[in-house]
């Protein structure tokens, strides 16, 4: 039996209801200036990250396990309000954004999974999180010392100093 969803102040679906979102809530997802949860994980959703999820004020972004691709907008971490992004198991790639640090509330970072290159961004040092996972991407250069988390996960990347180094 399909549970019963909330969209108010909180998004959540599953594939079924996806495809019924599709059609009748696409467009007023798009029109909220903000959300407290937007859930699509697990969707088999496709293309890239949307702009105009990246310009809304969402505390908790979760598209983890689709099929997304392109790079992460800068504009996303520009938000005060973001405070968990997983998009893990996508195929996300390019270079991860410098102003990372920007979302200075965001505790829980999961990018595991996906194709991103180069290095982390100084700025994300700046937030204290309680889990950061970048695991199974293509980073590499020096890992920062000053980078924390209470759980972080940093293994089958190409770092040179990194202790989790797959090489």
């Amino acid at each position: 039996m399909e549970q019963q969803r909330k969209y108010s102040a909180n998004v959540y679906a599953t594939s079924v209801v996806y495809e019924v979102l599709c059609s009748c809530r696409r467009i007023w997802i798009s029109t909220q200036k903000s959300l407290e949860t937007l859930d699509l994980s697990e969707n088999q959703l496709e293309g890239m990250f949307p702009q105009w999820l990246a310009e809304m004020e969402v505390h908790i972004i979760i598209l983890s396990s689709n099929s997304l691709t392109g790079s992460l907008l800068p504009r996303l971490f520009d938000s005060q309000n973001l405070l968990d992004l997983n998009l893990s198991q996508n195929n996300f790639y390019g270079e991860l954004p410098n102003n990372i640090g920007n979302a200075t509330l965001l505790k829980f970072l999961a990018l595991d999974g996906n194709n991103f290159l180069g290095k982390i961004p100084k700025s994300i040092s700046i937030n204290e999180f309680t889990l950061l996972d970048l695991s199974s991407n293509r980073l590499s250069g020096e890992l920062n010392s000053s980078l924390f988390a209470s759980f972080m996960d940093v293994s089958s990347n190409q770092f040179k100093n990194s202790p989790h180094d797959d090489q």
